[in-house]
């Protein structure tokens, strides 16, 4: 199953692409508490540094879980796409909610 959400996740990274979005998607490993390795996910934005010549990467959304990260992607798509939000993952609704409410401020 994390085979095809990584392939769902990069999908969509590459459909937001084609309007312009910039993203890119990275992992990287961490040592849990109990002895083992866990895997970190993040969707970055990249938007050009003028100064330095280069690009300068942006974490807009990180997670242990393959799950919420197609989950964000899946809502940038929507939102790109003017359609309304799923709401079938009541878990993901939650932390939808919490993000709204900090981006709020």
């Amino acid at each position: 199953m994390a085979a095809n959400l990584l392939a769902t996740s990069k999908k969509l990274v590459k459909a937001l692409n084609t309007r312009g979005y910039m993203l890119t998607f990275s992992y990287k490993q961490f040592m849990g508490r109990e002895g083992q390795p866990h895997n970190y996910y993040s969707i970055n934005r990249a938007t050009w540094n003028e100064e330095k010549g280069k690009y300068h990467h942006t974490e807009l959304y990180s997670s242990t879980s393959m799950v919420r990260i197609v989950l964000y992607l899946r809502d940038m798509w929507y939102k790109e796409n003017g359609w309304e939000l799923p709401t079938d993952q009541q878990l993901w609704n939650n932390v939808r909610k919490e993000m709204e409410a900090k981006e709020n401020g």
